[in-house]
């Protein structure tokens, strides 16, 4: 008897969805699966409700919901055995486009019951986990912007964009120390993925990869708003390395101290968290999270 538990953000993407225990069940025998649905009523529940599960011998959590969501069950399964499903229910959906977990209900739960799974790399800053990125400056500006529209569609994320580009300063200086490597900037975004999207497809990251042992960091120094307004036209084309200023490097960690002005917030995996010291501490554990994939 395979135990799946199944948690569920009621509010994620459109907020519509078909998941009950009777659409479970007709896809799920009774004879083979032992099934148990949870919904999240408020931020960080899921975090809770994994432990939760975990304690209750769930052999699968699956996380139905979007990057946010996916996070917070993810996060209590870094080194455990308990193996992680998503079906995709987000705006961005960044890890599972990574991941190639098909957004059609039926198709990733079929992934799900074929039981294929892989061991991913996990993303560590100070004391959380991140799992497709974690980023201070511009990104996470839009993210608060985005949040604070009350919508999820791309276009609202576009016009957050703008929005935040217009009113954006450049207002610290960070030193990053990386191997054996230390150098100061004062920088458009920093920023340091474990996968290859953001979400909507878009990423700063194409050649990143989950299972690598390896994080991707991109600094954008301070630029011209012209150069920034071009740079975000070769991202959404793909052909952003060919932005002279833009450093990528492949790292397993790096040190940061933000000097002069801290920043109040910072994103991780799409969601805003206060940021409430002027050091981040950014390290890669490899292999720490088990997901069940494609065959």
């Amino acid at each position: 008897m395979k135990h799946i538990h199944f948690i569920i953000n009621p509010i994620s993407g459109s907020g519509q969805n078909n998941i009950d225990l009777n659409f479970l069940s007709d896809n799920f025998p009774r004879d083979s699966y032992d099934l148990k649905i949870k919904y999240t009523t408020h931020k960080f529940h899921a975090v809770q409700l994994s432990k939760d599960s975990i304690e209750e011998g769930a052999d699968i959590i699956v996380a139905c919901g979007g990057d946010g969501t996916i996070n917070e069950v993810s996060s209590s399964l870094v080194h455990s055995q308990v193996s992680l499903g998503i079906i995709p229910m987000g705006s961005g959906n960044g890890l599972a486009n990574h991941l190639k977990i098909p957004q059609d209900l039926k198709k990733a739960i079929a992934l799900i019951k074929n039981e294929s799974y892989t061991f991913i790399d996990v993303g560590q800053c100070n004391d959380f986990y991140f799992f497709s990125n974690c980023g201070w400056g511009f990104d996470s500006e839009v993210l608060k912007v985005y949040e604070n529209s009350g919508s999820r569609k791309f276009s609202s994320y576009f016009l957050s964009t703008i929005r935040a580009f217009k009113a954006y300063r450049y207002e610290f200086i960070s030193k990053v120390s990386y191997e054996n490597d230390i150098f100061s900037c004062k920088p458009f975004m920093l920023f340091v993925s474990n996968s290859n999207q953001m979400g909507y497809g878009v990423g700063l990251t194409p050649t990143a990869k989950l299972n690598d042992g390896l994080l991707d960091l991109v600094v954008i120094p301070e630029l011209p708003k012209r150069k920034i307004m071009l740079l975000g036209l070769k991202v959404l084309f793909k052909q952003h390395k060919k932005i002279k200023k833009f450093l990528q490097l492949k790292i397993k960690s790096i040190e940061t101290e933000f000097l002069i002005s801290n920043p109040s917030f910072f994103q991780i995996d799409g969601e805003i968290k206060p940021f409430e010291t002027n050091r981040a501490s950014v390290k890669v554990l490899e292999k720490a999270l088990k997901v069940i994939v494609k065959a």
